[in-house]
């Protein structure tokens, strides 16, 4: 799995986006529908050619800026991210969830990844 990374972005309000830094280091401006937690807020990242979510970012709601992103694998495109928390109240984890569609197995499947780290908990 792919570990968090944290690009330099700038948000750009009176147009509603924000570009980030991508992989390629191509700037790229990403727009999507926002998952949240109390402090962190969770949007999915448009691939290269539109053809579907590369991965995902995690916003510090606080801060307001980027925390960090984590693309999928190679040759899979997600679904948006969900907020998936766990534990009791004051002590809960947080976790983001993301149905994968791996084009070249034709495979789909659920992956689970700390909302922390980004680190990919199980598949």
């Amino acid at each position: 799995p792919r570990q968090a990374v944290t690009p330099p972005s700038t948000y750009v309000p009176s147009r509603g986006y924000t570009r980030v830094n991508a992989r390629n280091a191509s700037t790229r401006e990403f727009v999507s529908s926002l998952s949240s937690d109390k402090r962190f807020g969770f949007t999915a990242i448009f691939g290269e050619d539109n053809d579907g979510f590369r991965g995902y970012a995690k916003w510090d709601l606080v801060k307001r800026r980027l925390d960090s992103t984590v693309f999928y694998r190679d040759g899979e495109l997600g679904g948006e991210p969900m907020l998936v928390r766990s534990g009791e109240y004051g002590d809960e984890r947080i976790y983001v969830g993301s149905y994968l569609y791996n084009q070249d197995e034709d495979k789909s499947y659920f992956a689970l990844y700390d909302g922390e780290t980004g680190g990919q908990v199980c598949r």
